[in-house]
């Protein structure tokens, strides 16, 4: 299989073209067994892509955001999703391995739509329905206190963000502030130069 991330930046450049980049991305769909899956790719922040997950099932939601530099790689970090969805997509084994499978093939093969993070309902009502509120998609700034390990590794699994990064924010005894608003976010160099903080 070929590259996940290069196929991803590809098609955001070929769809998203000359739009506001803050709200813009491209929007990949399918159904996995019963279960609705909405996969969200934006370059708006270039050091650090978003990938978002939204899955849907009768009047369940989840939402979680993803590592794109890990999306080759089947893994178990879908933290807190309802027994309702899990119980849908896992393996026979209780393990997540076809799922995320199918979901690196249709990301390779399918052609995404152009969405706004603030008009698809599916991602607006996921965020809402969404009962882990540290795990939000945007980057919105830093404040004390220190950055947990617990969060450390949470944005190291979901975020496409440096563990040498990230060490020096809890370094200087802050954490990162994220938002389910995209008109708030901010790329990661800005949110750092505000701070002092050189990487």
């Amino acid at each position: 299989m070929g590259n996940i991330l290069e196929k991803l930046i590809s098609d955001y450049n070929l769809t998203v073209y000359a739009r506001d980049t803050k709200i813009a991305c491209i929007k990949y769909s399918f159904k996995h067994n019963n279960v609705k899956v909405n996969i969200y790719f934006d370059m708006f922040d270039k050091q650090s892509p978003g990938l978002n997950l939204v899955l849907i099932y009768m009047k369940n939601y989840y939402y979680t955001s993803l590592n794109v530099s890990k999306i080759n790689i089947p893994s178990q970090y879908l933290k807190q999703i309802p027994k309702e969805i899990l119980s849908e997509i896992q393996d026979s084994n209780y393990k997540l391995t076809k799922f995320f499978e199918r979901l690196n093939n249709e990301i390779m093969l399918s052609k995404p739509k152009y969405a706004t993070y603030a008009n698809d309902y599916d991602f607006t009502d996921a965020l809402r329905y969404n009962k882990n509120t540290e795990n939000l998609p945007f980057l919105y700034c830093l404040r004390h206190p220190r950055m947990t390990e617990k969060t450390l590794n949470l944005l190291q699994e979901t975020f496409a963000i440096s563990y040498k990064t990230l060490r020096s924010i809890q370094n200087h005894n802050m954490t990162i502030v994220r938002t389910g608003n995209p008109k708030y976010r901010k790329e990661l160099t800005v949110i750092l130069n505000e701070n002092n903080i050189l990487i």
